[in-house]
């Protein structure tokens, strides 16, 4: 798979971003990056809500396959349990095994404080490997992976 940086075009569109670098990967037909937004409901006051990365893989035909703890209950439309504690390395394991192949996961982050979305694309020397609208490929440990992504609630969007 060929993922490919794409800048946001704006402060709020990254989690439209972050799937239309997916679906750019995966050779999947998409509106134009600012048409798939405006038809996700993305927007400056929110950006892109779980509701709205929700809206988008159904706008582009993926299935809606979403990871998430929130008030110490699991919820998705998988039957993963390895998000059910929060634990570091349990997390670390179940975003590598999402990303093993050619899987992606829109991971739903807290960076640098603010509120981000990244795609998680590959597992390679013990790190996750992300492309983010803002900054380019990233990587991840365990311990950078649970920083940023806990305070999400292990929140995000797994793509096969």
């Amino acid at each position: 798979m060929d993922i490919k940086y794409i800048r946001q075009p704006n402060g709020y569109t990254c989690g439209s971003t972050a799937l239309y670098i997916a679906c750019q990967a995966k050779g999947i037909k998409t509106p134009e990056l600012l048409d798939l937004a405006d038809q996700m409901g993305t927007n400056p006051r929110t950006g892109t809500t779980d509701i709205e990365m929700s809206r988008g893989l159904e706008i582009v035909g993926l299935p809606v396959l979403r990871y998430a703890i929130l008030d110490g209950q699991q919820e998705s439309s998988c039957s993963s349990k390895l998000f059910r504690n929060g634990n570091k390395q349990e997390a670390f394991k179940a975003l590598s095994e999402s990303v093993a192949g050619d899987g992606l996961f829109l991971l739903r982050t807290l960076m640098y404080g603010i509120p981000h979305w990244v795609l998680a694309y590959e597992m390679k020397d013990n790190h996750i490997f992300y492309m983010c609208s803002c900054s380019g490929i990233g990587r991840l440990d365990a311990d950078a992976l649970y920083e940023i992504w806990e305070p999400r609630s292990f929140d995000g969007f797994r793509i096969q």
